[in-house]
């Protein structure tokens, strides 16, 4: 799993990108390896403004949150960020409604005896 980090007017650091790493292992089981997270982190007076998105299976998943503290954010980011991605596996896993239904076979034309009332 690759994770990119984007700080607007902040310097991501390195103990919130070690963080980061750690709690987001648990989204590796849901996402898979080939999956790329994007952290943006944005400064503005300051509160701090974390966002979470991934594009996964053709859906793009993200979560957002605001505190005072990015590693505030972090705990509230991820959990969300989990229901998502393990709502959207569930759903993608699963056959829609109807769809490849399996039918019986039809049976082949069935000879029969002809009886003397057939005559």
């Amino acid at each position: 799993m690759n994770i990119e980090y984007v700080g607007k007017d902040y310097n991501v650091s390195d103990s919130l990108k070690k963080i980061t790493e750690k709690k987001s292992k648990k989204l590796k089981k849901y996402l898979g390896d080939e999956t790329t997270l994007k952290y943006t982190i944005t400064l503005t007076n300051d509160t701090y403004h974390t966002e979470l998105t991934a594009n996964y299976m053709g859906s793009l998943i993200k979560a957002e949150s605001e505190a005072s503290d990015p590693f505030k954010n972090l705990d509230v980011v991820i959990p969300r960020f989990e229901g998502q991605a393990r709502k959207l596996k569930t759903a993608k896993d699963k056959p829609k409604r109807g769809w490849k239904k399996t039918y019986p076979e039809t049976p082949a034309k069935i000879k029969t005896e002809e009886t003397e009332e057939d005559k």
